[in-house]
């Protein structure tokens, strides 16, 4: 007698767990990258660029990963495809107030990436910040590293959590202020 209604629990938590494998199946989260350029500073496109969550480790190797290329009407997109790649994007998004995560241009400089931070309202996303440089090795910034603006809009109509993020490369490098971003 114990055994159909165990047997019922046991086939709706089974129904439950392949129905969310399902949903991790197509693209659900990621980022959209878009650069613009006017000043030329990148270089002629495609430009490399990657994305990376630099408190696993800010180390150049890392990167390969989430790697691609992007041009002026060609962003570079990293979307989820697989419970791995959910995990790389999901641990970019640090608290609900703010998005942290490593851009990588190494045709702007090879040397480094930039620790890009963007604070948006509470279960906002959206919003804007900037991306200061930091060596290979380091989450912190040079003391009066150049800043890249930067303005992030959660695509709300997108499954998942897609964040489409324009990086405006300035005609001269800018400094901002010391500290952390």
């Amino acid at each position: 007698m114990l055994a159909r209604p165990l047997g019922v629990v046991i086939a709706c938590a089974l129904a439950l767990v392949l129905s969310g494998c399902s949903m991790l199946a197509g693209p659900e989260s990621g980022f959209i990258i878009t650069l613009e350029d006017p000043a030329g500073r990148l270089g002629p496109p495609p430009w490399s660029v990657a994305v990376f969550n630099p408190y696993f480790g800010p180390e150049q190797a890392r990167t390969t990963r989430t790697a691609g290329s992007a041009g002026p009407d060609k962003p570079f997109e990293v979307l989820v495809r697989s419970r791995m790649e959910s995990w790389r994007i999901q641990d970019r998004l640090v608290g609900d107030r703010s998005t942290v995560f490593g851009l990588v241009l190494p045709s702007l400089r090879a040397d480094g990436y930039w620790l890009a931070r963007v604070d948006h309202a509470l279960g906002g996303f959206s919003g804007t910040g900037s991306a200061r440089f930091c060596r290979w090795g380091r989450v912190e910034p040079d003391e009066d590293s150049e800043e890249l603006p930067i303005v992030v809009r959660h695509r709300k109509d997108a499954p998942g959590l897609q964040l489409e993020t324009r990086v405006r490369i300035p005609a001269q490098p800018r400094s901002g202020p010391s500290g952390r971003p």
